[in-house]
C-alpha cells in the first residue's frame, strides 16, 4: 500500500509541477473560444446539476437584481428568471459574446475583480460567482468577497462554486483538481479564511451532485 501512494503522490506532484505548462496552454487555448466554453461548461455540470444549484442556493427571483462575478459568455441567465443582472468578466471576448446572446436581458462588463469594478451599478440582493474563486489568489480572493460585502444590500447574498479539495477524497476526484485551469483549488478551511468578516452569516456545503465528473465543490453562502 505505502508503494501505492508514494506513486500517488509523485504523479500529483508531476502534475501540479508539469502538466500546466505542457497540458493546460492548450486546454486554455480552446476554452478562449466562448461558444466552446459554454458548451463544455454545460456538458460538465448537467442540466440537472444546474438546475440544482439553482434552486438549493441561488433561489433568484423576478425583479431581483443580480450582479455576476466572472460571468463568462453570460451562461447564468440560462437559469435565471426575470431579474435586473449586471455581469462581468475578465475576457473581452466572453463580454462580446454575452452582449450578442443576450442584448436585451442585462449589462456586461470587461473589468477584473476590484473593490471598484462596477462603479455606479447600485446595490445588488444576490451576487453569484461560479467557479472564480479558484483561479484567484488569496489577496484577489480577499477582494472578491469584500467587493461583494460592500455591493449586498442588508439581507442580500454571495453565493460561490469552485471545486474543492476534501478528506477521503477518490484519486479521481482528485486528479481533476489538480488539473483544473485554475491554480488555487483550495481546502474548505483555505476558502473559510478568505471570507470578509463582516458578513452576517457565512455556510459551506460540500457537494458531490453537481458535476457530472467525480469531483467535489463547495458552494459558499454568504449573507451580510
Amino acid at each position: 500500500m505505502a508503494i501505492f501512494n508514494r506513486i500517488y503522490v509523485s504523479l500529483s506532484n508531476a502534475i501540479g509541477k508539469y502538466y500546466p505548462p505542457v497540458l493546460l496552454v492548450p486546454v486554455n487555448f480552446i476554452l478562449s473560444f466562448p461558444r466552446v466554453f459554454a458548451f463544455v461548461n454545460q456538458a460538465m455540470r448537467g442540466k440537472k446539476g444546474i438546475l440544482r444549484y439553482a434552486n438549493e442556493y441561488v433561489r433568484a427571483k423576478d425583479g431581483d437584481k443580480v450582479l455576476d462575478i466572472g460571468c463568462g459568455p453570460g451562461n447564468a441567465l440560462e437559469y435565471l428568471p426575470n431579474v435586473d443582472y449586471c455581469g462581468f468578466d475578465l475576457d473581452p471576448t466572453y463580454i462580446k459574446v454575452a452582449k450578442a446572446r443576450y442584448p436585451t436581458r442585462g449589462k456586461f462588463y470587461c473589468k477584473k475583480v476590484s473593490l471598484d469594478a462596477i462603479k455606479g451599478e447600485g446595490i445588488f440582493d444576490l451576487i453569484i460567482s461560479v467557479g472564480v474563486i479558484h483561479h484567484l489568489n488569496d489577496d484577489e480572493a480577499r477582494q472578491l468577497f469584500e467587493m461583494a460585502y460592500q455591493l449586498l444590500k442588508p439581507g442580500g447574498r454571495l453565493v460561490t462554486h469552485d471545486g474543492c479539495y476534501r478528506p477521503g477524497q477518490s484519486w479521481l476526484e482528485r486528479f481533476f483538481l489538480d488539473i483544473d485551469r485554475g491554480r488555487h483549488v483550495r481546502t474548505e478551511a483555505e476558502y473559510r479564511k478568505l471570507v470578509y468578516p463582516g458578513f452576517s452569516s457565512v455556510s459551506a456545503d460540500i457537494r458531490l451532485d453537481l458535476l457530472l465528473i467525480p469531483q467535489s465543490t463547495i458552494v459558499f453562502t454568504c449573507t451580510r
